[in-house]
């Protein structure tokens, strides 16, 4: 149920509306609320999305 509510509300979400995507990118970095973590890693740790970003280009690199 929490799934479907979330894909539900980012469907109606306008990316074309730079006040929408502006708004939109502050929550999910944190930027907004401050402490965002909502990533569960493989290592059991939560992370918040940027966090995750650094994660996986690390990856990216370790794997080049």
């Amino acid at each position: 149920m929490a799934i479907e509510q979330c894909v539900a509300s980012c469907s109606s979400l306008n990316f074309n509306d730079g006040t929408v995507l502006s708004k939109f990118c502050e929550v999910m970095s944190g930027e907004a609320h401050g402490n965002n973590r909502c990533i569960l890693m493989p290592d059991g740790t939560v992370v918040t999305p940027v966090e995750a970003i650094k994660w996986l280009k690390a990856q990216e690199c370790e794997a080049e």
